[in-house]
């Protein structure tokens, strides 16, 4: 068995790539806390003890929790008509009265007397609740069948009427720890746009067990720009550790970029300031525990 690298991993922990089980035969030296994972990703080890063979072993694949990417966009501010977004090959179109049709092929959301009413039926048309009686999930193309989300994510109430859109294995489905190929856009009267352009650049990752998952991520100049980025977990964090390291291998030891938990989210916040601060092509890594 041999570590084919290592490098801190917050506090006095370490990560290590290896080669083979660090449990077996002498072990693998390491402090308590640290994190092994096979070559490959196919497994995954912590340091439960003090003892170089005190590594437990925990299944990447068969652990049934993880860390979801979440695009955010603000829509604390009521749509224009005819404002769109854009979820993969989705467009929401906003309309200022029930029963307007959408222009072909676009997904009606009818703009109700308030943000968070509108927000709610934005929600509901992403989550594909055609089974409900919503007057906002309305025909488009001239067609007589509602319209509603076709892409396999989950939209959820991030707070503030912060939409957060997440992977998943149907629409409005339960939450997966992948980074799908799904593009984001939006053409909003109130000029803001989504956290990122494509979930595949957020980053989404197995749990490595039912009680902890770990986020490595490389920054990139679109997230200093958005101010950060942002997981939803499928467990609500009790801790965490995370470290951010410089192209060359050397830690940040930034004193303005932070990450915080708020229930299952997660939220690295990015100072945007010049170095020691986190700079584009970082790599950040994040170790949640349940």
């Amino acid at each position: 068995m041999a570590s084919l690298h290592s490098e801190p991993f917050g506090g006095s922990a370490e990560k290590h790539i290896v080669d083979a089980d660090p449990s077996a035969g002498a072990g693998l030296a390491a402090p308590q806390g640290s994190v092994a994972y096979m070559s490959g990703g196919t497994a995954a080890w912590i340091k439960s003890g003090a003892g170089a063979t005190a590594w437990d072993r925990m299944d990447v694949a068969a652990a049934g929790q993880g860390v979801s990417p979440a695009n955010t966009l603000d829509l604390s501010t009521n749509p224009t008509a005819t404002d769109t977004v854009t979820i993969g090959s989705d467009v929401y179109e906003f309309l200022a009265a029930a029963g307007t049709t959408a222009a072909a092929p676009n997904i009606g959301v009818e703009i109700k007397g308030s943000a968070a009413l509108t927000f709610a039926e934005f929600l509901a048309a992403v989550n594909g609740s055609a089974a409900d009686p919503h007057a906002n999930i309305l025909a488009f193309g001239g067609g007589a069948a509602p319209g509603v989300g076709t892409e396999l994510v989950l939209a959820s109430d991030f707070g503030s009427q912060v939409a957060g859109v997440c992977p998943a294995d149907a629409v409005g489905g339960n939450l997966l720890p992948s980074s799908p190929d799904i593009a984001f856009s939006d053409a909003l009267t109130a000029a803001v746009n989504w956290a990122s352009t494509n979930l595949n650049l957020l980053g989404g990752f197995a749990s490595v067990s039912k009680a902890a998952s770990v986020i490595p991520v490389t920054v990139s100049a679109a997230h200093v720009t958005a101010g950060g980025i942002q997981w939803l977990a499928e467990f609500t964090p009790r801790a965490l550790i995370w470290q951010a390291t410089h192209t060359n291998g050397i830690q940040r030891l930034t004193q303005n970029d932070y990450v915080f938990t708020s229930g299952p989210m997660v939220q690295l916040t990015l100072a945007g300031g010049g170095a020691p601060d986190i700079q584009a092509n970082d790599e950040v890594t994040i170790a949640l525990f349940e």
